[in-house]
């Protein structure tokens, strides 16, 4: 399957993956696949209101459950709150965000749904349905996150 995220799955600096409307991706539930975009990577995920983008589990549709796969994380280089002016994101992957620009542009995801994700890799760290950080304002619009173990959405 083309649309089967396998483990982690990373967008790496300098690389734009770009999914179309309608697109629909399995996270594998054996390896909690999940996709990352590290700073300096960018997510094209526009998907419309009749063709939405769907990220969902691969278990057969009466099997599926929350914390099926791991989730959908964005880590962006705008300013943080924090003092290093950086930080790990949480959930095991190796991916950093926060930086010094404010207009940083991630990509966009806009009419996307998220359902069945959500991995805790120990109390109080997990990858959540989707994880928005150090991302500007209208990176991130139109979405559904539902069914999650943890929280469904994590914005920093």
């Amino acid at each position: 399957d083309n649309n089967l995220l396998r483990g982690f799955v990373y967008v790496t600096d300098g690389v734009t993956l770009t999914i179309e409307p309608g697109t629909v991706i399995k996270g594998e539930k054996s390896s909690k696949g999940s996709l990352i975009v590290e700073r300096g990577g960018k997510l094209i995920a526009e998907g419309t209101a009749e063709k939405p983008i769907v990220f969902t589990s691969d278990q057969p549709k009466a099997s599926r459950t929350y914390g099926d796969w791991g989730g959908l994380i964005l880590c962006g280089k705008s300013i943080v709150n924090n003092t290093a002016g950086e930080a790990q994101i949480e959930g095991g992957p190796r991916s950093y965000y926060g930086g010094k620009d404010p207009e940083d542009n991630s990509g966009i995801v806009k009419y996307v749904r998220i359902e069945f994700a959500g991995y805790p890799l120990e109390p109080n760290k997990e990858i959540n349905g989707l994880t928005c950080v150090a991302l500007r304002s209208n990176t991130c619009r139109s979405l559904s996150v539902a069914t999650t173990h943890s929280s469904g959405l994590a914005v920093r």
